[in-house]
């Protein structure tokens, strides 16, 4: 369980949304729509073709969203992409990307989930599939039991619906079960990512955080998701560096709390240098770090190591 050690010391004061400059109509109508608290308003708005109502209810079925930010967005008179953070109530987040036919009555035409990998457009190519006897089974399991294996045997040989399956249990006890049985991704997603921190594969989990970068852009809450990936592995070693540069350049207190913490989990404690601990104590104060430091230790009931002894 993460500990923090900045934030009783300092509140998060608030979180500033990044938008477009310009202000279009497609872009306000998004906006009114994540408002809503439901990803209803924009899901309902796809145009490719209907979806049976048992799919869309599992798609909806999802935490509230507390909060969003539009951390990209472009258009022309033909399509508009988005890309989108949306917070959770119960603190998580994720990533998705929203293509469509611009304008103040825009239409969905592609949904992304950079967490599960799952696509609105092979969920209404599978559409006829949902509907047969078999499909129509997968999603009354879904709906019943999330956190049966025999979900297993209907997603064999249908990404989609096991995305769908993985995307219901995002957060929830039956995360495990569906990650189980994901084909492999035809492009970054967070599950795997995590998968591979687990593992311990750290070229793999490398190549798939520039990929993720790439696609999500220097967003401060991706690198506090790199830095519980890399708390929960065990692995600070990997991020070190992108880690500590991130929180400097980002000024988020979460994100502060956890690269410092990964700096006294890795191997900087002991062997590094205290570069980031002075740029840190410089952008929030020296008596805010120190006391961090010393919760940090007293947390596991562990010496402060001799170097940081003047902190």
């Amino acid at each position: 369980m993460l500990r923090w050690l900045i934030l009783p010391f300092l509140m998060l004061i608030g979180m500033q949304q990044v938008m477009a400059a310009d202000d279009s109509a497609t872009l306000k109508a998004l906006r009114k729509d994540l408002s809503s608290g439901s990803l209803e308003p924009v899901i309902l708005r796809q145009s490719l073709a209907p979806l049976p109502d048992p799919v869309l209810q599992q798609w909806l079925a999802d935490v509230p969203v507390s909060r969003f930010a539009i951390t990209g967005f472009n258009e022309n008179d033909q399509r508009f992409a988005a890309r989108v953070r949306l917070h959770f109530a119960d603190g998580g987040f994720t990533y998705v990307r929203i293509e469509g036919k611009p304008g103040p009555d825009y239409a969905l035409t592609e949904w992304h989930d950079y967490a599960s990998g799952l696509r609105l457009s092979e969920l209404v190519a599978l559409a006829p599939w949902f509907r047969e006897k078999e499909g129509r089974a997968f999603l009354a399991l879904l709906s019943r039991a999330p956190d049966s294996d025999e979900l297993g045997k209907y997603v064999a040989q249908h990404p989609a619906a096991a995305a769908l399956w993985l995307a219901q249990c995002s957060g929830q006890s039956c995360e495990q079960q569906a990650t189980s049985h994901q084909p492999e991704s035809s492009g970054p997603t967070l599950w795997a990512w995590r998968q591979v921190f687990a593992q311990g594969e750290r070229q793999t989990a490398k190549a798939l955080q520039q990929a993720l970068e790439n696609a999500l852009g220097d967003d401060p809450y991706f690198w506090l998701m790199t830095g519980h990936y890399a708390l929960d592995s065990q692995h600070c070693d990997w991020v070190a560096t992108e880690l500590q540069s991130a929180a400097l350049r980002h000024h988020l207190a979460i994100l502060s709390d956890v690269a410092l913490q990964c700096y006294l989990a890795g191997s900087g404690a002991t062997q590094g240098g205290t570069e980031f601990l002075d740029a840190l104590s410089e952008q929030l104060g020296r008596s805010l770090v120190e006391a961090a430091i010393q919760r940090h230790y007293h947390l596991q009931a562990l010496p402060v190591p001799d170097k940081l002894q003047s902190w």
